[in-house]
């Protein structure tokens, strides 16, 4: 089955949406206080993928804590070693929202999809 191809103003829509999301990230690092939509999901917070298991992945925040998330579709493949923006509750599960840029990729020919992503930010 193909995957779906999204058209230009979609992913530009994409794109301003995740730059929001950094930047929300961003503010909240500097104003923990701020309201917060879900009752259930702590503050945005930056962390580093360890592990991918289908649409979940390992993380580990800034205190080097385990968190199993799970990937929301519009954000892309991300792969070990991303610095990506979640929400965690209170029992080390969670969502990714963002995937942050990457300083580096490591990629590998795949038959089906042409260039695979392997890992970044080496």
């Amino acid at each position: 089955m193909a995957k779906k191809r999204l058209t230009k103003q979609q992913k530009t829509r994409l794109g301003q949406a995740r730059a929001r999301t950094i930047a929300r990230a961003g503010n909240q690092a500097n104003n923990p206080a701020a309201p917060i939509d879900d009752s259930h999901l702590g503050p945005e917070q930056e962390g580093v993928i360890v592990s991918r298991f289908g649409n979940q992945v390992d993380l580990a925040d800034g205190d080097h804590h385990l968190h199993r998330c799970y990937l929301r579709q519009n954000i892309g493949s991300p792969v070990c070693g991303d610095r990506v923006i979640f929400r965690a509750d209170e029992k080390a599960a969670g969502i990714v929202v963002a995937l942050l840029p990457r300083a580096s990729l490591l990629t590998r020919p795949s038959p089906h999809q042409g260039v695979k992503p392997v890992v970044a930010n080496l």
